[in-house]
């Protein structure tokens, strides 16, 4: 930038509030240090902080998919944290916007800082984003505006789903109860009545648990973008407080989003509920055991970061403990169900990234756009 520094992030920010943006995540960064600033002193925004970049961009698609606009600010630097987390948006074509402070150029002082810095542009461009720079102060505030309007673009395509649903009924299988709760069983349990809830779903097994359940308008099944479900019901829970927002993930899932545990006791949204179905196993790839197994208690990284209530569940009487507390939205709340590791059959949800996210929009009373 040519211009003073206190210049461009005046602008920046004067343009993001005009084009009706209403939360900013942003990883700490010297370069938007001014733009948080006002976004921090601004009541008609939510700013969320957050461990890790690419927490983000799941935060921001759990808000827009709740009707808040949003965007992401970072330093370059972090722009290799959110490659995996990417597919989310491309493949469901939210609005994203990402707006990158740049390291690793002309006049760096630190080295370390070359290598990441640059590659950025190449990395994104491989992922499918669109870049564009700002060179001067002069540039900001055409080059955002735009930015915003290409984000929304083509988020009219609707789509029916790509996949159909198998029989539900071809999924329930009894483990012996023994070896851990009925992984299903415990998902129709906390489904029961629902009354507006909505759902997000880490990928793999809870995605196919939660289908065969029944599928339901206000389900929200991620196929990819592991270690984002947490995230995303983060975004729902702030942009929809009138609505409990229930997250059905796995040990394996969770475990990869750790710092969002961090994320969301920070922002305590009472209507928010992560449920763990927690067998010890990565299902998806061969049944390896995963942490839990050794003894990692994701109940308790929950509490050390501030959740209301954290819980082990082994009985039925703490899954009725735990349905009750999501429904009387008493959150951020996190449980985990020990559950039996049997390999049942796939009850597939839809796998349109489109569609769901229509589908989701419309139940939540928003127009296609």
């Amino acid at each position: 930038m040519s211009a003073p520094a206190t210049d461009w992030p005046d602008v920046l920010f004067s343009t993001l509030l005009e084009a009706d943006v209403r939360t900013v995540a942003y990883v700490p960064d010297a370069g938007h240090a001014r733009a948080i600033e006002l976004a921090e002193a601004e009541a008609s925004i939510t700013t969320v902080p957050l461990t890790t970049e690419e927490e983000g961009i799941g935060y921001l698609a759990g808000a827009w998919l709740g009707g808040l606009r949003g965007v992401l600010l970072m330093q370059s630097s972090g722009v290799g944290n959110c490659i995996n987390t990417l597919a989310l948006a491309a493949q469901a074509r939210f609005p994203l916007l990402m707006l990158v402070t740049m390291r690793g150029e002309w006049a760096e002082q630190n080295p370390w800082q070359n290598p990441a810095g640059g590659a950025v542009e190449q990395s994104l461009r491989l992922m499918g984003v669109r870049t564009w720079r700002a060179e001067s102060a002069d540039d900001v505030e055409p080059l955002v505006r735009g930015a915003l309007a290409m984000t929304s673009a083509g988020d009219n395509e609707r789509r029916g789903p790509a996949r159909p649903a198998l029989d539900r009924e071809q999924g329930l299988v009894t483990p012996p109860a023994d070896e851990g709760l009925d992984r299903r069983a415990v998902v129709r349990a906390l489904l029961d009545g629902r009354d507006g809830l909505v759902v997000v779903t880490g990928l793999g097994s809870p995605s196919y648990d939660t289908m065969a359940a029944g599928d339901h308008d206000l389900n929200y099944y991620l196929w990819g973008a592991m270690g984002s479900a947490a995230t995303v019901g983060l975004g729902l829970a702030l942009a929809q407080p009138e609505r409990p927002v229930l997250v059905i993930t796995g040990d394996g899932e969770q475990l990869m989003g750790l710092g969002a545990l961090a994320t969301i006791g920070v922002q305590r949204p009472a209507n928010l509920t992560i449920a763990v179905l927690d067998n010890e196993r990565y299902g998806e790839t061969g049944m390896q055991h995963s942490h839990t197994a050794a003894g990692v208690r994701i109940d308790q990284v929950a509490a050390a970061c501030g959740f209301a209530w954290a819980a082990e569940v082994r009985d039925d009487a703490g899954v009725e403990d735990a349905r009750r507390r999501l429904t009387a939205c008493e959150g951020p709340g996190l449980a985990v169900f020990k559950v039996a590791p049997t390999d049942l059959p796939r009850v597939l949800p839809p796998i349109d990234a489109v569609y769901l996210k229509h589908r989701l929009r419309l139940a939540l009373g928003f127009a296609p756009r």
